[in-house]
């Protein structure tokens, strides 16, 4: 049942205390975020949650071409094609350089490897007895190259 009685609100006071609300929210968010400053030519990867469970939350790295005053950074996704985001979806990319990168190969047959394949092959090939033991004369071979 409606009574007919007459509610004065004061809106500017609900307003204020709204506002009031939304900095103290707004400053308690950003305590939590570490101060970074992004600039042009950097990579991100662009948070993205599909809700999958084992899928990936982050896609890129993409750089960026712009960054704009308002919290807000432009990134290439492909060759002209740019996508606008917030600061608060994208995370740094920095890419890890290991000085073991540049390496050189290992080499697949050494010089012992080398020796008892031939010699393996060589004995399979003019071996007269049915009855000879290739693993016998390949454990010989093995030690005769290690000791020279």
């Amino acid at each position: 049942m409606l009574l007919p009685i007459q509610c004065i609100t004061n809106w500017e006071i609900i307003r204020q205390k709204k506002q009031l609300r939304a900095h103290h929210n707004n400053f308690s968010e950003n305590l939590r975020c570490r101060p970074f400053t992004y600039t042009p030519n950097m990579e991100v990867m662009v948070h993205d949650p599909t809700g999958v469970k084992l899928s990936a939350n982050s896609k890129g790295a993409f750089k960026i071409t712009k960054v704009h005053s308002n919290g807000t950074v432009t990134i290439c996704l492909k060759h002209n094609v740019f996508q606008r985001l917030n600061i608060r979806r994208i995370k740094p990319y920095f890419r890890y350089y290991s000085p073991f990168f540049n390496l050189p190969q290992k080499k697949t047959h050494t010089h012992t490897q080398t020796n008892i394949f031939l010699a393996n092959t060589h004995t399979r090939k003019h071996s007269t007895h049915h009855d000879h033991d290739a693993t016998s004369e390949f454990s010989t071979d093995t030690q005769q190259t290690t000791i020279t």
